[in-house]
């Protein structure tokens, strides 16, 4: 099958369309779901506390990186996330510069690695002598690299003599076996890539591929570009994606239009929850009004509300987990119910796109117009008329077809295109003036990069704590496979 899951045809910017002939690239998509280069502060964004970054219009710069404007729009919301859990400190080129398309170096990847799999820095006193001969054990970042071989993460560029070639750039076929072992993947059948052969990383690059993590540099051959680098922007992609697929496998479902979405949304813990099966999204799948009162509180608030003992609408069970989340909906006056006599909400129907205009409006204080989106199959009679023609106008939708301009109010609307809705209308909907972003009271987004570690007092910072993956595979020690 081709590697995004039967997109539909063209002139559907609403849907999956892939961007070109490189879905792996820095070219956005051609709606570009995921926003562009602006960095929100703590005051910006109080709910989240600075983590969500990536907005439209032009960058904010922060204390620690003044070039994330740099970042392609496909790669924005992946970077930003690493951003705020302060995973990518201390890396990038140097002097406040990230270097977002930059090749990725190996001791860079080793850092942002070990951060993501322990949430926490390695302990000095424990790794300070490295076992790789061309690793300076006076270099902060030399830590990381023991802790790596430790995990049985890497087993170094060569091992006779053992050597790491920390300054070496990552490969695409590098990076396959770096996070297929990291976060313990299963092996998987043939990807059916035309440029990979048998070879120390070829079930790998498979694996990531069925994984999701990647969809080939290539559709028309499939290609993967085993030997090309790896750039920085890339990697946040490819990292975020196999975080994202220890809670959901079937992410690469959503297709690249909707990806980047769908897995923020999950790295956020918005989708918690609300998968078809304990391990599948099924992102393709109608969101019903349950699901998307779940998304939108968790998005709004931060958080998932207090448990209730009573509901409004005849047809909730207030035992059932998310009947708070309806609830809250209600109190906050998102939802109006499916009917007032009985008062009912109707749980289980899924949500046309017309119904889901008017919920985003009302959640993201979207002001409704009457100025027309000239959406030839939206009559001003519609219901949602101007609540159809404000999403249009915030840029939080481009219709189902373009030529001709169409809306199609009456298609359900599905969970990928419902977190790109959700992340636009997040995104475009609360960009204010650009403030200080080391404001926050605990900053997210401001920390000091590491200094060697024979200067008297050094600092790294203390990532966010995460879920930590529980199974990874250890590899058979071959120094081809790097």
């Amino acid at each position: 099958p081709p590697p995004d899951n039967g997109d539909p045809p063209g002139g559907n910017p609403d849907r999956d369309n892939p961007d070109g002939d490189n879905p792996d690239g820095d070219n956005p998509d051609g709606d570009n779901p995921d926003g562009g280069g602006v960095l929100l502060s703590c005051d910006e964004d109080p709910f989240h506390d600075g983590d969500w970054l990536f907005g439209v219009g032009d960058p904010v710069g922060v204390e620690e990186f003044i070039d994330l404007d740099e970042v392609a729009p496909s790669h924005g919301l992946a970077v930003s996330w690493l951003v705020s859990e302060g995973v990518l400190t201390g890396t990038g080129q140097g002097n406040r510069r990230l270097g977002p398309k930059g090749s990725l170096k190996r001791w860079e990847m080793a850092v942002w690695l070990v951060r993501l799999l322990d949430g926490a820095e390695p302990n000095a006193q424990v790794y300070q002598n490295s076992s790789f001969i061309d690793v300076d054990d006076s270099l902060w970042w030399s830590v990381y690299v023991s802790r790596l071989f430790e995990l049985g993460v890497t087993v170094g560029c060569s091992s006779e003599p053992l050597r790491f070639c920390p300054n070496e750039n990552v490969t695409r076929a590098q990076m396959a076996s770096f996070l297929v072992r990291a976060f313990g993947f299963d092996h998987t059948i043939s990807a059916r890539f035309t440029d990979i052969t048998k070879g120390s990383h070829y079930d790998n690059i498979n694996t990531l591929y069925h994984t999701g993590v990647t969809v080939g540099c290539s559709q028309t051959p499939l290609r993967y570009c085993p030997n090309t680098t790896t750039s920085r922007q890339q990697m946040a992609s490819f990292v975020t994606r196999a975080l994202a697929a220890q809670q959901y496998s079937d992410l690469h479902n959503a297709g690249p239009s909707h990806i980047g979405s769908v897995v923020n949304l999950t790295l956020r813990d918005v989708l918690t929850n609300t998968g078809c099966e304990p391990n599948n999204l099924c992102s393709t799948n109608h969101i019903t009004r349950w699901e998307m009162a779940v998304w939108l509180i968790r998005v709004l608030e931060g958080k998932n509300p207090q448990p209730i003992t009573k509901s409004r609408f005849t047809d909730i069970d207030p035992n059932i987990w998310w009947a708070s989340h309806v609830e809250r909906l209600a109190e906050l006056e998102i939802t109006l119910g499916c009917s007032q006599t009985p008062a009912k909400y109707c749980p289980h129907d899924p949500i046309p796109r017309d119904q889901m205009a008017s919920f985003l409006t009302r959640a993201f204080n979207i002001t409704s117009t009457n100025t027309p989106a000239k959406f030839t199959d939206i009559k001003p009679t519609n219901t949602h008329y101007q609540n159809i023609n404000a999403i249009y106008t915030a840029g939080i939708t481009y219709g189902c077809s373009t030529k001709p301009l169409q809306y199609c109010g009456n298609q359900p609307t599905t969970k990928a295109q419902m977190a790109s809705f959700i992340t636009r209308a997040k995104l475009l909907t609360q960009l204010k003036q650009p403030t200080n972003p080391t404001n926050c009271p605990t900053p997210t987004n401001n920390q000091n990069a590491p200094t060697p570690k024979n200067t008297p007092t050094p600092t790294t910072p203390t990532p966010t704590t995460r879920t930590t993956p529980t199974s990874r595979t250890n590899p058979t020690s071959t120094p081809n496979t790097k």
